[in-house]
């Protein structure tokens, strides 16, 4: 959506690969340099280490990384990063009000920094309401982490065992799995990203939402404009 509203705002066209594991990503990244874009946008960081080898291949191209930024990146390598924590640490202190078990936790989709930037926040932002919030994280992992609903409400399902009523779920694409946990086992689930709310009517307590498209047309236009 962002390169599309890049495109029109800029007066140019947009085109969309989708990638499925790091070969397609390879073939997609290959495709795109040789369409010799005035930008290359990447999304997240799955893209953190080929955004720097394509990068530092073709100097003579424009690449955006969004969320994260390898260090050492070539001049021709821009990137953008949000404050996930921010967000994820006020969905923390909305659990920590509401919560009646005291227990708070999250289903993440693998155990790595980026993630930990949202469950952590979660966990401290219910703490610094209550000091004694109990916090489980558990991790989807698996081949297909992103897109496993079956394995994400699988997870949830054993967090809500242990007595968590409030379920920060970081699964992107599986999450859909922990918003149906959450309606059976009478949780409240915070979604990520986009509105998820509407997966588990009465059980969507909120969210974190990332206005990627928003990011990206801006930080495209500090690119065409050379700032």
């Amino acid at each position: 959506k962002g390169i599309q509203e890049a495109a029109e705002k800029y007066n140019g066209t947009s085109k969309v690969y989708e990638s499925t594991d790091q070969a397609s990503q390879r073939a997609n990244l290959d495709e795109a340099v040789a369409e010799a874009p005035d930008v290359i946008v990447l999304i997240t960081f799955d893209f953190e280490d080929l955004a720097k080898e394509y990068a530092e291949a073709n100097p003579d191209q424009q690449f955006l990384l969004i969320d994260a930024c390898p260090q050492g990146g070539p001049d021709n390598l821009h990137c953008a990063v949000f404050r996930e924590y921010e967000a994820s640490y006020l969905l923390g202190v909305e659990a920590g009000m509401r919560t009646e078990t005291g227990k708070i936790g999250s289903v993440g989709a693998v155990d790595i920094p980026f993630i930990h930037r949202y469950t952590d926040a979660f966990a401290e932002g219910a703490r610094s309401i209550k000091s004694d919030v109990t916090d489980t994280q558990l991790f989807i992992g698996g081949d297909n982490p992103f897109s496993d609903p079956a394995k994400a409400k699988e997870q949830a399902l054993a967090i809500a065992a242990a007595g968590v009523d409030h379920v920060f779920a970081v699964g992107a694409g599986s999450n859909g799995g922990i918003f149906e946990a959450a309606a059976e086992a009478d949780m409240q689930a915070y979604g990520v990203d986009v509105n998820q709310c509407p997966m588990a009517p009465g059980h969507g307590a909120d969210g974190a939402l990332k206005a990627v498209n928003v990011l990206v047309v801006k930080e495209i236009g500090k690119i065409l404009d050379g700032t």
